[in-house]
């Protein structure tokens, strides 16, 4: 079993593992050297840091284990109240909620009861917790006023808050009219606080972003996706070009294909490189390949995905002169090419290749590629440097998750990787990591 080595973390080093949830972190922190990371340790208190927010796991649990292995935790609550206040981002917001109650639960389990009470009792939207924490901690005067504490939810843009209804319905089962009553009036009395404008955080909303400034065509023939592509020519960006079937029919696609082949222009050979990212090419061709040589990222990855649909032999005497040739390539989906064409001398070829994106979505899409490479050829062990390397750099809890449970399933995890992973900030990872290394020790003893 290899071993991963763990040295003393660096300021930087143990703000990056708590910005991920690595294990590490958790590990690292002590009574004796909590003063020299509490910038960093408050500061992921008080900002949700995580790759998306929207999707992935609370932390706020997992960061007042921390605080409490500072072995001084009340001496970071008032800040973290203070930050309550004045946080202007919903998941900020959230996070900063729960941390508070955390406190509460650690001396009250009568407290943790009553707020489970109220979200198991609601409807099932994802913030009545949110909502029955709020209700719990005015109830002990944790919170000064709560319906400042929710407006300050609303004003930075939850879309997901609780509506009057649910409030009403709350009210019907747990009778706390001293608490409820001044909420329902506010809300009532701010009714331009219930707009249909949402907001989200920074990485939530680039991603948006992408969605909104792309317009999008579900074509049922070539010509309609010709006539719409070289009508929005002149648009930044692009538009994007899908079917709208699930599958196009070969003949449709062959049309296509050779009028990308004939095309001239960049824009248009772009907006018919994107049908083929999950459609596979009538043929390899020379003009794809060059395609993806080019310095436009956004031109080498369409052409990327659209040769990553093809297995020939032809094509990775290709991926090896693409890897050479264009640095940034595996930053713009060449992994992908392995998919179909992999072979075990190849992996040598790939390490070197590597280096880690600046642009965390570029690092996640990096990452998950090497998951996929490696879900794929389970049987190739010479894939478990580069999966140890994804572990280690994507950004994502839950692609670390499948990470460590494939290398756990291939009994190719490192012990000390395994030992990390049972402090990770996601529970399933936790959970995963934790069983293994009881067996690991069963089997020791």
């Amino acid at each position: 079993m290899q071993q991963v080595n763990r040295t003393l973390l660096s300021k930087e080093e143990f703000s990056t593992a708590l910005r991920k949830g690595l294990g590490r972190a958790y590990s690292h922190i002590t009574p004796e050297n909590h003063e020299l990371y509490r910038v960093q340790l408050l500061y992921t208190c008080t900002h949700n840091v995580t790759h998306d927010p929207h999707s992935e796991e609370d932390r706020a649990p997992w960061l007042f284990q921390l605080l409490e292995k500072t072995g001084a935790p009340l001496t970071y609550k008032d800040a973290i109240i203070q930050a309550l206040y004045s946080a202007d981002n919903y998941y900020d917001w959230r996070q900063l909620l729960r941390l508070v109650a955390e406190f509460s639960y650690s001396c009250d389990d009568a407290f943790y009861a009553f707020c489970d009470n109220i979200a198991q009792s609601s409807s099932g939207n994802g913030d009545n917790y949110v909502l029955a924490l709020l209700l719990g901690l005015a109830q002990r005067n944790e919170l000064n006023d709560v319906a400042d504490a929710v407006a300050k939810c609303l004003i930075a843009g939850s879309h997901n808050f609780p509506t009057v209804d649910l409030l009403k319905t709350i009210k019907e089962r747990i009778p706390l009219e001293d608490i409820l009553l001044p909420l329902l009036s506010w809300v009532a009395s701010s009714p331009e606080m219930w707009a249909d404008e949402h907001h989200y955080t920074e990485s939530v909303d680039e991603v948006a972003q992408v969605l909104v400034e792309h317009p999008v065509i579900e074509s049922s023939t070539p010509n309609e996706l010709f006539t719409f592509a070289e009508s929005n020519l002149g648009d930044d960006p692009l538009p994007y070009t899908v079917w709208a079937d699930e599958q196009a029919t070969e003949q449709d696609l062959n049309v296509v294909f050779l009028r990308l082949i004939d095309e001239k222009c960049l824009d248009l050979q772009l907006c018919y490189l994107r049908v083929f990212k999950e459609s596979p090419l009538p043929r390899l061709d020379a003009k794809i390949l060059c395609l993806a040589m080019h310095e436009s990222a956004e031109i080498q990855t369409a052409a990327i995905n659209a040769l990553s649909n093809i297995q020939d032999s032809n094509l990775r005497n290709f991926i090896f002169k693409l890897l050479q040739g264009s640095p940034k390539a595996l930053h713009n989906g060449a992994l992908r090419l392995f998919f179909k064409n992999y072979k075990s001398e190849d992996a040598a070829c790939i390490e070197q290749a590597l280096s880690t994106p600046d642009d965390v979505y570029l690092c996640y899409a990096l990452c998950s590629d090497i998951l996929m490479l490696g879900q794929q050829y389970q049987d190739h062990p010479e894939l478990t440097h580069l999966l140890i390397w994804a572990y280690e750099n994507t950004p994502s809890s839950a692609t670390r998750f499948e990470i460590v449970d494939l290398l756990i399933k291939l009994e190719a995890a490192p012990l000390a990787l395994i030992e990390e992973a049972c402090h990770d900030s996601d529970s399933m990872t936790r959970m995963f990591a934790s069983s293994a290394l009881e067996s690991i020790n069963s089997v020791l003893t």
